[in-house]
């Protein structure tokens, strides 16, 4: 799940760039890519945080802690503005529907 993580968020930027320099409108593809990235996240963070509270009980030193809280903080970092490229996106997708219906209903 890391490297899925990891490799999303970039795979999703590349779409978007692909799709603005090409002066497309985003497809269907590039929604789907936004969930799938928002569902990983999510459910990276989830596992950590369970991981996260089992580890704790473990003595290990003020370092590792540390960087397991710095983990803990880019994660959640991470899964708020991958839900906020997500809620944008699906938000573009439903102005368009509905300037269509406005349209549609207006003929």
């Amino acid at each position: 799940m890391r490297l899925i993580g990891i490799a999303l968020p970039f795979v999703v930027l590349m779409v978007e760039l692909y799709y603005l320099l090409r002066g497309e409108k985003p497809g269907r593809l590039s929604l789907l890519i936004n969930l799938l990235t928002a569902l990983a996240l999510l459910s990276s963070v989830l596992t950590g945080y369970v991981a996260h509270e089992s580890i704790e009980s473990i003595p290990i030193g003020d370092e590792a802690m540390e960087i397991l809280h710095t983990h803990q903080t880019v994660g959640f970092a991470l899964v708020a503005l991958s839900l906020f490229a997500l809620l944008v996106r699906i938000g573009y997708s439903l102005k368009e529907w509905v300037a269509l219906k406005v349209v549609w209903d207006g003929l």
